[in-house]
Order: C-alpha cells, then sequence, then structure tokens
C-alpha cells in the first residue's frame, strides 16, 4: 500500500509505502522510491475521475490498472480524501493506493468458474440442489427444468 498526500490542486507532496513486503531488488527499490511520486499509465478514466474530485472536493474512490515499479501492471484501489479548513476550503488531499490485483483475479476466477457451472448444468439438464439444515429448508434451481411439486 502506498500512503500519500497531495496539495489542494492535487500534486502529490508526500507518500511512503506502507506495509511493504515486495521482494524487489535494490535497483527496483530505489525506482520505487522515484516512481512514487507520479502515478504511471493510469487509464483516461481513473485521470478523469481523479482530476474531477480534485476540482470538486469530493472523496475519490476508483479501481484502475497502473504500472507498478517493476513493470508489471496490477489493479490499485486509489483512495483520497480532503482535509478542510475552518472555512471549507481544501487544505490537504490524503490517500491510499492499494493493490488489489489478487482480489480482482479472483473475482475473475469466480465469475469464470460459475459459468461454466451453469453452461455444464444447461448442457447435462441438472441443477443445482440447496439444502439449509438449520431451516429444514430446500431448493432446486435450474434455468432448463421446472421444479417438481
Amino acid at each position: 500500500m502506498l500512503a500519500w498526500s497531495a496539495r489542494p490542486d492535487g500534486f502529490c507532496d508526500s507518500s511512503t509505502s506502507v506495509g511493504s513486503t515486495s521482494r524487489a531488488s535494490p535497483q527496483n527499490r530505489r525506482a520505487a522510491r522515484a516512481g512514487e511520486r507520479r502515478f504511471i499509465r493510469t487509464t483516461r478514466r481513473a485521470c478523469w475521475i481523479l482530476a474531477n474530485r480534485f476540482v470538486t472536493g469530493q472523496l475519490a474512490d476508483v479501481e484502475v490498472r497502473m504500472r507498478r515499479f517493476d513493470g508489471e501492471y496490477r489493479w490499485f484501489l486509489l483512495r483520497g480524501s480532503p482535509l478542510r479548513d475552518e472555512l471549507g476550503k481544501i487544505a490537504k488531499w490524503y490517500g491510499t493506493n492499494t493493490d488489489i490485483d489478487d482480489r480482482k483475479r479472483a473475482e475473475e476466477e469466480l465469475r469464470r468458474s460459475e459459468a461454466f457451472l451453469a453452461e455444464g448444468q444447461r448442457l447435462s439438464l441438472s441443477g443445482s440442489f440447496l439444502w439449509r439444515l438449520d431451516t429444514t429448508k430446500s431448493r432446486f434451481q435450474s434455468s432448463s427444468i421446472a421444479p417438481s411439486s
């Protein structure tokens, strides 16, 4: 995770890695420290959302693919929150960039697995049986077979 702070206009003025478990080489660690002050190759949508949040002062919360210091593209969750002064003007921004690539891959694998299951059940004219032991209710579910009464 990367924690950062920025001026009211969104320019990053401070950043630090938090809880890093990276096994990067010393050269890559130096590159990471040098590259932490700027986002590399973010998508246009994410740039637009972040710029819009910096202008409007709304909370920033966006998922985006970015290239890490080692050149690998991964999914990150970028979050930013404004600190306001007594007049309500933005005095500073604070935020985090969290690597969520493993979560995104697991979500995609789950979608793929569910699609394979649904297709297999459709082709084999079968379905899923659910039996809740705590309520003793049961249910059969299939897109191709009508449940019997």
